[in-house]
């Protein structure tokens, strides 16, 4: 999404940058994180954990119920990427 909608081509694999560099062109990826609930928060830091142990540590599983929990999440940041790109494209196209 970073780099289709402002061609920032970003090597960077740290999560909580990655928000705030999408909270340059829309809130919408924030409002679905929600970091302000200590809840998501917490789901946040254990995505971050799982993200960086998964790239890391040989034979890493994840919690099964975090994954759950996240889950929900994710799909809702998929469908919020697809919808910003899909709008940056019909702007673009004005």
């Amino acid at each position: 999404m970073i780099r289709g909608v402002n061609g920032y081509g970003t090597t960077n694999h740290n999560l909580s940058r990655l928000i705030f560099i999408t909270e340059m062109f829309t809130a919408d990826v924030a409002n679905v994180i929600q970091l302000t609930d200590n809840n998501n928060a917490d789901l946040f830091e254990s995505l971050k954990q799982a993200y960086f142990n998964v790239r890391y540590k040989d034979g890493y599983k994840a919690d099964i119920g975090t994954a759950k929990a996240l889950y929900g999440v994710i799909k809702q940041l998929m469908e919020v990427a697809e919808k910003v790109y899909a709008r940056h494209l019909l702007t673009e196209g004005l």
